[in-house]
C-alpha cells in the first residue's frame, strides 16, 4: 500500500470522525423547503451527529433522518430566553411530540445577572421535566458573565437536571476556546457532557476542543467549507468536508487517538416519550415597531390556525 493511499485513508477516517461530533446548524427566518432539503442531504452525505433546525421543522427532520443515526436537534426560547417558564416547558412537551432528540434551552440569563438564582434554576427544570428522556442543553452565555456567575450557571445547570452544558449559544457571543471547555469539564459531574459552540470554523477548532473535552461542537456549514480548496464553490454548501483537513496544518495520523479522549461518554438516548400535555400560555402579541423583530404569535382568534399552516408548509416538504 503506497503512503499517499494511507494518508488519504487516515484522511477519510478522521473526517468522519470529526463530522460524527459535529451539529450542523441552519437556524433562520427565510428557511425554505428547498434549503431545508438540502441540510437534511447535507447531514447524510457528511455524517454529521445531527441536523439542529427550527422548531418548525422538527417533525419533518425527525421523518427524513429516521434509520440513518443522525438525531434531530431543535431548540427552545433561542436567542433571548425571556419567554415564560411555562411557555419554554410546552414547547419542549411538543417538541419531543414531533420526534426531537435533543434540545438546545436558552435559559433566563438576566435571572442569573439579578441574583434569581432560584428562578433561573427552576426556568432550566422545567425544560428538563417536560423533556422527559430528550437531551437537554442550557445555552450559559459564559462571554456575559463574570467568575461567580459562571460558577452559578453551571452548579444551577446540573441541579436542574441538564443532560449537557453548553458555553456559549454561538459566535455572536463569543468563540467557543478549549479553556472554556476545560472550565466545564472540570466543574461538570461525570453524567453531564460539554457541548462546544461559537466561531468553530476549522478542523483543528475541533481537535483542540474535543481534546478539551468537548462533545459534538455545533458549527454552521458554509464556514467550514471556506477552508476547503479554492475549487470549491462554498456558497453552494457542497465541498467535501474530507478536503479541508488536509490544510489545517496537522497530521490526522498524529490525532486519531486523540479524538477519543473526551471524559465523559454517557451514550445518547435515542427514547421519545411524549410528555403530558400542558395547557397552552396565551403568549403576548407584540408589536412590529419592537426593536428585536422576534415575531410572536398573537392571542387573537386563529392564531392556532396559523400554526398549524407554518406545520403544515413544513410537512409538505418532506412529500415533495
Amino acid at each position: 500500500m503506497s503512503a499517499s493511499k494511507t494518508i488519504s485513508e487516515n484522511v477519510q477516517a478522521e473526517a468522519l470522525a470529526l463530522a460524527r461530533r459535529i451539529q450542523s446548524t441552519i437556524i433562520s427566518n427565510t428557511l425554505t423547503c428547498a434549503r431545508w432539503e438540502q441540510h437534511i442531504a447535507e447531514c447524510r452525505k457528511y455524517r454529521f451527529q445531527a441536523a439542529m433546525i427550527p422548531p418548525a421543522w422538527v417533525k419533518v427532520t425527525a421523518e427524513a433522518l429516521r434509520g440513518t443515526g443522525i438525531r434531530t436537534a431543535s431548540f427552545v426560547d433561542f436567542p433571548y430566553g425571556t419567554m415564560t417558564s411555562a411557555s419554554k416547558a410546552y414547547e419542549t412537551a411538543r417538541l419531543v411530540e414531533a420526534g426531537v432528540e435533543e434540545i438546545d434551552l436558552m435559559p433566563n440569563v438576566g435571572f442569573l445577572l439579578s441574583g434569581m438564582e432560584r428562578e433561573y434554576a427552576d426556568d432550566i427544570a422545567g425544560v428538563v421535566k417536560a423533556a422527559g428522556p430528550v437531551h437537554v442543553k442550557t445555552m450559559l452565555e459564559l462571554p456575559l458573565l463574570n467568575e461567580a456567575q459562571k460558577l452559578s450557571a453551571v452548579a444551577l445547570s446540573v441541579e436542574a437536571g441538564v443532560a449537557f452544558l453548553k458555553n456559549a449559544s454561538g459566535g455572536v457571543v463569543g468563540i467557543a476556546t478549549p479553556d472554556q471547555i476545560a472550565f466545564l469539564r472540570r466543574l461538570a459531574p461525570p453524567h453531564v457532557r460539554v457541548k462546544a459552540s461559537g466561531g468553530i470554523k476549522t478542523a483543528q477548532q475541533v481537535r483542540d476542543l474535543v481534546v478539551a473535552g468537548g462533545r459534538a461542537p455545533e458549527s454552521r456549514l458554509k464556514p467550514v467549507l471556506t477552508v476547503t480548496p479554492r475549487s470549491r464553490d462554498s456558497e453552494s454548501a457542497t465541498g467535501t468536508h474530507c478536503a479541508f483537513l488536509p490544510h489545517c496544518g496537522s497530521s490526522p495520523a498524529s490525532k486519531t487517538l486523540r479524538l477519543t479522549s473526551v471524559a465523559s461518554r454517557r451514550p445518547a438516548s435515542s427514547c421519545i416519550d411524549a410528555a403530558p400535555r400542558q395547557p397552552h400560555p396565551r403568549p403576548v402579541a407584540r408589536s412590529p415597531s419592537e426593536s428585536s423583530r422576534r415575531s410572536a404569535w398573537s392571542a387573537a382568534p386563529g392564531s392556532a390556525a396559523a400554526a398549524r399552516k407554518v406545520q403544515s408548509a413544513a410537512e409538505s416538504c418532506s412529500g415533495r
